[in-house]
């Protein structure tokens, strides 16, 4: 087997032995023959396989054929005869990718019992080297099985381990032994010690670590380490049997972790996995936050980062549909995780609208048959199928991102939180809802990325930065370089208060040229004026309550810079600052920050506004699409003033004039995804 990652008119493709694959795929617990069969026959190329007898978090087991890895070099091969059978029978033309749950077995648990059970303990189980021996040995004869008795038929392996299979550490083990001996050797010190639970929970700064908590910032860091160190040795070991498998993972959530970014160990693994030459695919689902057709929406990871650093991004559109509402299963997840649709159309124009954003971001996507019957219903896999006729019609020709906001998360910065701090929840977990409406495209990165030869500076015009309140030198030096070029910034909360792992709150004017001080008067709320940077047409309040911050900040900047002041102690909370070289700075107290002051926040930047009515937009270079939950009739401005929109699913035409505005009418919960054609009649690109 011979599968490269390449680029191809801007994008991530796959090829398998020659051979350029759509790279939308189909993955199931359960997968059942009819379902595998009409997507086989309807062109889909990739599905997944997944040997597991572990018990995933609703206390079933992930795969219905069996337990497969029985002890120290025994398995039963006749379990994964079973599933490649199945699936090879009813989709004889398709290549496979193999999640390798290589999480501790009950045998492994009973021979070693200082070993904690790594889906629920991952980084004190990282720490016992004979399981990563034993995880590296499972791939090892797992691909020489499949490779003589399924030859040319895999293509790609997920390393996976951890909670859900996605890297997660779930329940951290306080003082573990065995991890206070490695996070030892980690720092170099012998008498090093785990911090505390007391430790973890609050720093002299309230939310923030500075100096006195150095020892907390150093053990978030190595979970981090540890987790990416792990996950890369097994990515080896499989790019060593052969360089000619593609690898993917779960990992990099900075978008989705609330308050325990740390604690589950995906801070940090930007830096470390989505440069490695190891990873090819990066995985993550559709965004728990943002799944209502009353919604927006996302990812739980920078998807910008994943193609900055050259990997392919994959969406993984796994809510339940309309067809599956009498699975149990089905019923518990939408309990709490997933939405339930109504109609068979709800869940058509939901897959439309998740689909249009992993193609804004130049990604792609693979539908999860989670507990099967999702897609039990022949309509509903016709207009799947639609949507990857439509992904191969996008990047057919050379396509780009034209997003023309950065949003960059600092993981650096992160590792100066306390275990549960408001701010990650308030500035980044909960802020893609209003960032998705703002008319415009956004691209999400780790805020390290700006350091990055390949980040184009001059793409974008409006620059948010939600949490950087420790940058490096190196971050220091980016962002006034961004100042001077006259890019527009937005800074939140306590920008640079940390310095050097010290409190010092003059790093905040040094970093922003906004004068920000400390104040001893706890936010509230921030009231908005009615006014050029609120066009809600009120004044409006916003913002989430910081008790727990103990670090409060204000502007000490003239009247005409101040937008919004605190409900209670009238302090500044918001204010804009034009610069003579062109752009502004911007600053706000506090999180979630609404689209109504978001949007003209972009528009005075100069980006480019498909509509001001809040509704969701994903564009890119050739793509248009826009989502609306109530249904109506808007005038937007498309990105181009040439041509015509052409909509990819009902063939619907619209030509451009020379602002680019046209009409579009919605039916409630209706997604429109247009395609850009240089032929005003739409007879030609």
């Amino acid at each position: 087997m011979n599968a490269q990652l390449i680029h191809e008119n801007g994008v991530a493709k796959i090829r398998i032995n020659g051979e350029t694959v759509s790279s939308v795929s189909f993955r199931s617990f359960r997968p059942q023959p009819g379902i595998t069969k009409a997507f086989g026959d309807g062109g889909i190329r990739l599905m997944n396989i997944y040997p597991s007898g572990i018990l995933n978090t609703l206390h079933v087991p992930y795969s219905q054929f069996g337990e497969y890895w029985l002890g120290e070099g025994k398995y039963d091969w006749d379990v994964l005869r079973a599933q490649m059978d199945q699936f090879i029978s009813n989709a004889p033309n398709a290549y496979f990718s193999l999640m390798l749950q290589l999480d501790t077995r009950d045998w492994f648990l009973q021979e070693h019992p200082e070993c904690p059970n790594s889906f629920f303990h991952l980084s004190e189980a990282e720490c016992y080297q004979p399981w990563r021996e034993a995880a590296k040995k499972c791939i090892r004869d797992t691909l020489t099985f499949l490779d003589r008795e399924y030859p040319e038929k895999i293509y790609c392996v997920y390393v996976a381990a951890g909670s859900a299979c996605e890297w997660y550490n779930r329940i951290p083990l306080d003082g573990n032994p065995l991890k206070e001996a490695t996070y030892r050797k980690w720092t170099g010190d012998e008498e090093r010690r785990l911090p505390s639970t007391e430790e973890l929970q609050r720093g002299e700064h309230g939310m923030l670590l500075a100096e006195k908590e150095s020892n907390v910032s150093d053990y978030w860091r190595f979970l981090a380490d540890l987790n990416a160190e792990t996950l890369l040795e097994y990515a080896h070991e499989v790019k060593t049997y052969n360089p000619g498998l593609l690898v993917g993972c779960f990992t990099g959530y900075l978008l989705y972790h609330d308050r325990k970014l740390n604690d589950s160990a995906h801070n940090g693994m930007i830096a470390r996995v989505f440069d490695s030459p190891d990873i090819d695919l990066i995985f993550s689902p559709a965004s728990y936050y943002v799944r209502g057709l009353e919604s927006v929406s996302n990812s739980e990871l920078p998807m910008a980062s994943v193609r900055l650093h050259g990997k392919m991004y994959y969406h993984e559109i796994d809510n339940t549909t309309y067809p599956s509402n009498t699975n149990p299963y089905a019923q518990v997840l939408q309990q709490y995780e997933h939405r339930r649709h109504k109609s068979l159309r709800e869940s058509v124009m939901y897959a439309r609208r998740e689909s249009a954003c992993a193609f804004a971001a130049l990604g792609t996507y693979w539908w999860f048959d989670m507990f099967g019957g999702w897609y039990d219903d022949a309509l509903l896999q016709q207009e799947l199928l639609a949507i990857g006729r439509v992904q191969e019609t996008l990047y057919s020709a050379p396509v780009a991102s034209n997003a023309e906001v950065a949003y960059l998360m600092d993981e650096e910065s992160t590792f100066h939180l306390v275990r549960d701090n408001a701010l990650y929840d308030l500035m980044i977990s909960k802020q893609t809802e209003p960032l998705g409406r703002i008319g415009c495209q956004v691209d999400y990165y780790a805020a390290g990325d700006l350091l990055d030869p390949r980040f184009n500076r001059k793409q974008y015009k409006l620059y948010i930065f939600p949490n950087l309140i420790a940058p490096t030198s190196a971050m220091r030096q980016a962002v006034s370089e961004l100042r001077a070029s006259g890019a527009s910034i937005l800074f939140v909360y306590a920008p640079g208060v940390l310095k050097d792992g010290r409190f010092a709150p003059e790093g905040m004017e040094d970093l922003t040229g906004l004068k920000l001080r400390i104040t001893e008067r706890c936010f509230g709320y921030t009231l908005a004026d009615n006014g050029p940077y609120n066009d809600d047409g009120m004044a409006r309040i916003f913002g989430g309550r910081l008790d727990s911050a103990n670090v409060f900040v204000t502007a000490e900047e003239p009247e005409d810079y101040i937008f919004g002041r605190g409900l209670v102690n009238d302090y500044p909370q918001f204010a804009v600052k034009p610069r003579e070289n062109g752009g502004f700075d911007a600053w706000i107290a506090q999180g979630v920050i609404p689209d109504f002051i978001l949007r003209p926040l972009a528009k005075a930047a100069g980006c480019h506004l498909v509509t001001e009515e809040g509704l969701p937009v994903y564009t890119n270079s050739r793509m248009l699409a826009l989502f609306d939950h109530q249904g109506g009739t808007y005038t937007v401005r498309a990105p181009w003033n040439e041509g015509c929109l052409k909509e990819l699913y009902t063939g619907e035409t619209h030509p451009l004039s020379e602002d680019g505005q046209i009409t579009l009418q919605f039916e409630a919960d209706e997604c429109k995804c247009f395609i850009h054609l240089s032929d005003k009649n739409g007879a030609s690109e």
